[in-house]
């Protein structure tokens, strides 16, 4: 069945009234006739079982159901991670949100191998635009949050918004993540992932300095992007109910 997160506004008591893109997406491109089911979504935790009413100007459906979506993970995951090539980061973005990422926030370290932390206005519409289809493709009943790119050192300080912060560093060899994770039961946690050649040894000292514990992924050394999958989904799903 399809689903489509659209703004609270557009729900109204019994019905809810497509517009805009969607419109256009439901119409021209799907071609959902009426009488078909599909699923809105408020991106406020609630999913709508709605039957389509009318399709002319605009689309109305009528709400069949409401209920809590129950895609949403137990933890509330941040994952910092190094920007890189555009097919990487958009390969994270989408993985992530399907995993279960609750925020992303791309930075610029020393190594990074794009070094702009700009917000141009149609490089973050695009990254919002894949968060937003994965989510949907995925089940999830919430839109993962997307910072602006930012600094390492800006990074960092956003271990004052968890409860607990996780820099994957390759020369740990004590602290293993899942043995970690045993001793720690959170609601709010971030893993920090470096760009291919790593953290410096100076950006790890400085995370460590506020507060970032070093884990390990294991004995094998791993790219960017599959560090970035394998931590958050070994996370997300160690603390699954």
């Amino acid at each position: 069945m399809h689903r489509f997160f659209v703004p609270p506004d557009w729900i109204e008591k019994d019905k809810v009234i497509f517009h805009d893109a969607i419109q256009h997406q439901m119409k021209n491109v799907l071609r959902i006739k009426v009488g078909e089911k599909v699923i809105a979504l408020d991106n406020l935790g609630n999913e709508y079982l709605v039957e389509i009413g009318s399709s002319q100007e605009t689309i109305e459906g009528y709400i069949l159901e409401k209920k809590k979506n129950e895609g949403e993970p137990s933890i509330h995951l941040t994952l910092l991670f190094a920007l890189a090539q555009r097919e990487k980061v958009e390969w994270i973005f989408q993985k992530g949100t399907e995993i279960g990422v609750s925020r992303f926030i791309p930075l610029v370290t020393e190594r990074s191998l794009v070094r702009e932390n700009d917000s141009r206005g149609s490089k973050l519409s695009r990254w919002r635009s894949i968060l937003k289809e994965a989510a949907e493709q995925s089940g999830r009943g919430l839109i993962p949050e997307l910072e602006n790119p930012a600094s390492f050192s800006q990074g960092l300080d956003s271990l004052k918004q968890l409860d607990l912060g996780l820099i994957a560093w390759e020369q740990e060899k004590e602290k293993k993540l899942k043995e970690f994770l045993l001793d720690h039961q959170v609601q709010k946690m971030g893993v920090l992932i470096g760009p291919e050649g790593g953290f410096t040894a100076e950006e790890h000292q400085q995370a460590v300095a506020r507060g970032w514990i070093s884990i390990s992924l294991g004995r094998r050394i791993l790219r960017m992007e599959t560090a970035a999958v394998v931590a958050s989904s070994l996370i997300i799903n160690y603390y699954e109910k």
